[in-house]
């Protein structure tokens, strides 16, 4: 059967309204075109799910690279992982190029949390998360002087207090530049200085019952080890976060830790204390397959073209 888009996603399927594909398929795709790539990872890939073009994309199911998103020579350390907090998802998209290259395919990228949470029905708009915290999700945070070194927060949903920072100064992007604000105490005490939105989330598709731990889908995002042979690695979004003692910005991740599989969470890179952080993970390539493509298989056998 020749299989041809537009796709549409619907749950854990992809169908073009005649034939449907499942999440986690395998789909025979030669990223080399039948040619070479110089320092190429071999790897395998399954069906991911579709964009709003009606495209087809396909996830690698294994690490094609490791990235410590550190890349700056920049002698700062601060501003160091300011801007690989800032570049990061770039960084990654960057890695998984060569990928894009194969017999239709229209492009690649790394995964991002929104491709993870599109397949398995979390909507971080609806989840509650840090609910009646200040750190709650999509609560807008004013930021404001205090007359002291620390500011002062108050969220939309009603959480207001006293940051714990204690830093000479304290640092924040207003989403075109980062800004320090070397003394605190100078400022008109109630005078706002910064709003931010909480865009932080985390969950584990297991304690929520999202996926089934024996499931195609959840072996390829999630597993550690096994069949597709699952590591940590990243996922090119970024977030920022009003927690009780500073605003944490960082990227989001798959962990795998020894007891505990299946969790959606995140890496901070910088604090508005001052604090930093290098981390090293893998990164997935999610390629972007032509809507006109013609497949021929199954869901038993995997799907090639």
């Amino acid at each position: 059967v020749a299989l041809k888009g537009p796709w549409t996603q619907q749950g854990l399927t992809v169908t073009n309204g005649t034939v449907t594909l499942e999440i986690g398929d395998k789909i025979v795709y030669d990223e080399t075109n039948k040619g070479t790539i110089t320092g190429l990872t071999e790897t395998e890939w399954r069906v991911l799910g579709t964009n709003d073009n009606g495209d087809l994309l396909i996830m690698s199911t294994n690490n094609i690279a490791e990235a410590k998103l550190s890349t700056s020579v920049i002698a700062d350390p601060l501003i160091k992982a300011q801007q690989d907090w800032l570049n990061g998802p770039t960084i990654l998209d960057g890695l998984c190029v060569p990928y894009g290259k194969g017999k239709g395919a229209t492009g690649s990228r790394s995964v991002r949390v929104e491709d993870v949470n599109k397949v398995t029905g979390y909507n971080p708009e609806m989840s509650g998360f840090g609910k009646g915290s200040v750190y709650e999700y999509g609560s807008e945070v004013k930021i404001s002087y205090n007359g002291t070194t620390a500011p002062v927060y108050s969220g939309t949903n009603g959480v207001s207090g006293t940051l714990n920072d204690h830093s000479d100064g304290f640092n924040y992007y207003n989403g075109v530049e980062f800004v320090t604000i070397k003394d605190l105490t100078t400022g008109i005490s109630g005078t706002e200085f910064h709003k931010i939105r909480n865009t932080k989330y985390s969950y584990n598709v297991l304690e929520l019952d999202l996926l089934k731990r024996d499931s195609k889908t959840f072996k390829m995002i999630f597993e550690e080890t096994g069949e597709y042979d699952n590591d940590t690695y990243w996922l090119a979004s970024q977030y920022a976060e009003v927690f009780i003692n500073a605003i944490w910005y960082g990227i989001y991740s798959i962990e795998q830790p020894r007891d505990k599989i299946g969790v959606v969470s995140t890496s901070s890179f910088w604090t508005s204390d001052g604090a930093k952080y290098e981390r090293t993970y893998g990164v997935r390539a999610v390629v972007t397959l032509a809507p006109d493509i013609q497949l021929t298989g199954s869901s038993e056998t995997g799907w090639t073209y």
